[in-house]
């Protein structure tokens, strides 16, 4: 008979323990040591669990339906793209990780962490949070 990892640990269901034997048996088995990829599954998982702790929740994102120029110049989104189809135009519409406004590429080019908000690799912002103080405290 096969045995499951919660039989192996033997812990409640619900364990903290077991969600961590069973994310460290899936990171084991489906990224073999050597690959380049482990790597990178293990570092998206600590950003989601540094995101979960963070002491402040992420600013609500301005949807890529609700404004059709950018928040921070006030500009047509793929003014600087040399097509202007509407796939185009999603392209080029970003989300600032710190303030949340819709934003062109040229106006979203700087990256910095977020510690605030458990980011803490360099992430996009856009220029008027990159240039202000009150974003990194």
């Amino acid at each position: 008979p096969r045995r499951s990892h919660g039989a192996a640990t033997a812990q409640p269901r619900r364990s903290t323990a077991k969600r961590h034997v069973c994310g460290t048996m899936a990171i084991r088995l489906d990224h073999p040591t050597g690959t380049p990829h482990r790597q990178a599954y293990f570092d998206g998982i600590c950003e989601v669990l540094d995101v979960r702790r963070a002491e402040s929740k992420p600013p609500p994102w301005v949807g890529f339906t609700e404004s059709n120029v950018c928040q921070c110049c006030s500009a047509e989104f793929s003014w600087h793209s040399t097509s202007r189809t509407g796939a185009q135009k999603c392209r080029d519409k970003h989300n600032c990780r710190c303030c949340g406004m819709l934003v062109c590429d040229p106006c979203s080019l700087q990256r910095r962490t977020l510690p605030k908000l458990g980011l803490n690799t360099p992430v996009r912002v856009c220029d008027q949070c990159f240039f202000s103080a009150a974003a990194v405290m």
